[in-house]
Formats: C-alpha cells, sequence, structure tokens
C-alpha cells in the first residue's frame, strides 16, 4: 500500500524513482519507531511513507539524502508536531535510515527534539521492482 502511493506520486511528477521497502524490528516497544518504510529516491528527490507518517499526516513527506557514498546511503525526515496515545507532545521527531548498499542492512534511528531520548531498529531495505 505504501509502495503503491509512492508509485502514484512519482508517476503524477512524471519521472521513474529507485522505490524501496525497509523492514525493521525495533530494540523495545515505544510506538515511534515503524515497522516498515518506504523510500522514493528520484535523483536526490526523496520521499517517505510508514504507518507514523500515514497516522499524522496521510501521504508522504519529503526527506533528503543527509550522506552517500559507495558503502551507505543515509536518508533523513522531520516529522512535525506529534501526540503519542498518552497525550504527550513532541515538537518534532528526526528521523534516519542508514542503509548498507553492499548488504542492504539497515538502520532506523528516531530522535525526538526536546527529550534525551533515542529509539533504534535494524533492518533490511530491498529495492521495489516495477
Amino acid at each position: 500500500m505504501g509502495g503503491a502511493l509512492l508509485a502514484s506520486a512519482c508517476f503524477v511528477q512524471g519521472v521513474a524513482a529507485k522505490e524501496f521497502k525497509c523492514d525493521f524490528v525495533e530494540k523495545g516497544s515505544t510506538g515511534w519507531v515503524p515497522k516498515v518504510v518506504y523510500l522514493s529516491d528520484e535523483a536526490g528527490e526523496i520521499l517517505v511513507f510508514d504507518p507514523i507518517i500515514k497516522h499524522f499526516i496521510g501521504e508522504p513527506v519529503t526527506g533528503r539524502i543527509q550522506r552517500e557514498n559507495k558503502r551507505v546511503v543515509s536518508y533523513e525526515w522531520t516529522l512535525d508536531q506529534t501526540t503519542n496515545s498518552g497525550g504527550q507532545y513532541v515538537t518534532a521527531f528526526d528521523y534516519r535510515i542508514l542503509m548498507q548498499k553492499s548488504s542492504a542492512k539497515a538502520t532506523l534511528t528516531a530522535v525526538p527534539l526536546g527529550y534525551d531520548s533515542t529509539y533504534h531498529a535494524d533492518g533490511t531495505c530491498a529495492e521495489l521492482k516495477g
């Protein structure tokens, strides 16, 4: 479902993008780390979609490439003004996926701004084909 939404967004723009589906297992259970993330990368124009974005925004958000070299690529995005099920408000969450190009292993990090917490998950990313 998320991949189809990203594909639709890219189709409307008239470009073909690389799309990835990343599956993660959170270290803990905070609810702030998605189990699946879809990324669309068209020449550095990044779209990100996951269940948390779906809940708060309803459509893909714009991301950015923070770092890329022969071995890794790091994608970042921010989710602004969120409230958890207990009513706790967070100004913004900064998310980052660091993906190993050779193995597709990935690490997701979520950092709530204004708090001394960092949430992590390990997983893999696979490129989606047509």
